[in-house]
């Protein structure tokens, strides 16, 4: 039986993965999708929802450290996977991503002409200034958001859905259909990588509220109940984008202004003014908290202090920030389809350490998802050579968008007999 705990730690993991970037792609991925934005938002939910709490149960198999997670292929491959990640999520993507959403968000609808450099070297120098000295009342505006964005979700899904502002219209067919588009868009949440470095202060916080003997009851229902806020909200969103096809089908509407146009649509101009508000400030202590991950990884596992990580990771976010919204989602996905297979394996294998044992298996599982995963990333780079792609597409279940899990599988099977564990 759900305690009124679990609902706390529920909403508390919701906030810890849900960030303003993650309201911008439902809705697009429901323009494009159209009629089939129903299969669309079951491959979104495979890898934003479903992986990102098989990653929270996979972490909870390693006793919580991120570290051991991928410790059995070696250490020095544990240490550059996680720096990836802290990187992914940090500097590279997440973190200008917020500065880049709450811009195209919160000041351009108001404030056209603003200058975004000006506005970049504000926001992520308050970014820095709260990293550095922490405040609890960043602690506190955090916490009062959440419920905050979730009423105003609420609000503009539940209007949205009874109030007739357009229809879903039959749409252009996707190469790889509705749901393998739901399924790699869902890889742009980060939720999954980010699930790993997470997962270690959700367990930490369940270690502490709870007793022993009750810790995989908080974790598992815990996760249902943040697992349904996401879902909820994903599909409702995605509706909503379905919905308006009949008005922005065919337009070239960036992801930020479509989300935008929503809220105005459901709650009139109010709406607009509310939501970039609550976005505004989710996005910082969103990027507070990136900048402070990466600042406490690589302080610990490098020369530089925590200070002078946090700056640099300030300065270079700036820069990436001002490429937009839509430009860093394009340059994101050849890492994110590079890392996501090597990921999906790993947190399957941890969840079942019990059956998988052998550190061949480990290994393995990460070279044939990695081979397969490289041969995307040079697709999504554009590099593409017609020998390496025939014997891609001749791989089982390629079409369907899981071309890495037979040669995990051969590899994990071959590394497995190969590779003796060391007593």
């Amino acid at each position: 039986m759900f305690s009124k705990q679990y609902f706390v730690l529920g909403f508390a993991m919701f906030s810890m993965f849900f960030g303003a970037g993650n309201l911008i792609f439902p809705a697009s991925l429901g323009l494009i999708s159209g009629e089939n934005w129903f299969f669309a938002l079951m491959g979104f939910l495979t890898t934003g929802v479903g992986l990102t709490f098989l990653g929270v149960f996979a972490l909870s198999k390693t006793e919580g450290s991120a570290f051991k997670f991928a410790e059995k292929v070696s250490p020095k491959f544990s240490f550059i996977f996680n720096s990836i990640i802290i990187l992914s999520i940090g500097p590279l993507l997440a973190l200008p991503r917020t500065g880049a959403v709450t811009f195209e968000m919160s000041v351009l609808p108001f404030a056209p002409n603003f200058n975004p450099w000006i506005f970049g070297i504000f926001y992520f120098g308050l970014t820095v200034f709260l990293a550095i000295k922490p405040s609890s009342m960043l602690d506190k505006l955090g916490k009062l958001l959440t419920p905050m964005i979730l009423l105003t979700l609420v609000l503009i899904i539940g209007v949205g859905i009874f109030k007739p502002f357009g229809n879903i219209v039959n749409t252009v067919n996707l190469e790889q259909g509705a749901y393998i588009k739901g399924f790699f868009e869902g890889y742009q949440t980060m939720d999954a990588l980010g699930s790993i470095i997470i997962a270690v202060l959700v367990i930490d916080i369940i270690k502490a509220r709870t007793k022993e003997n009750e810790r995989n009851k908080a974790l598992l229902y815990t996760s249902i109940i943040a697992g349904i806020l996401m879902a909820l909200v994903y599909g409702g969103l995605m509706f909503l984008g379905a919905k308006s096809g009949s008005l922005y089908i065919g337009e070239n509407i960036s992801r930020t202004l479509l989300l935008t146009n929503l809220a105005v649509l459901t709650l009139g101009n109010m709406g607009q003014l509310v939501l970039a508000i609550l976005v505004a400030f989710a996005c910082l202590t969103t990027s507070v908290g990136l900048v402070a991950t990466a600042g406490n990884f690589f302080s610990k596992h490098t020369k530089f202090t925590y200070e002078k990580i946090v700056v640099a990771s300030a300065i270079f976010s700036l820069f990436v920030a001002n490429l937009g919204v839509d430009q860093i989602v394009k340059i994101s996905i050849p890492l994110l389809v590079l890392m996501y297979p090597i990921c999906i394996v790993l947190i399957i294998l941890n969840s079942f350490s019990n059956i998988f044992k052998r550190k061949g298996t480990y290994i393995g599982a990460v070279i044939g998802a990695g081979l397969i995963s490289i041969i995307e990333a040079l697709n999504a780079l554009e590099l593409k050579f017609e020998y390496i792609n025939n014997f891609y597409n001749a791989i089982p279940l390629a079409k369907a968008g899981y071309a890495f899990v037979i040669p995990a599988i051969i590899f994990s099977i071959f590394f497995t007999f190969i590779i003796r564990d060391e007593n």
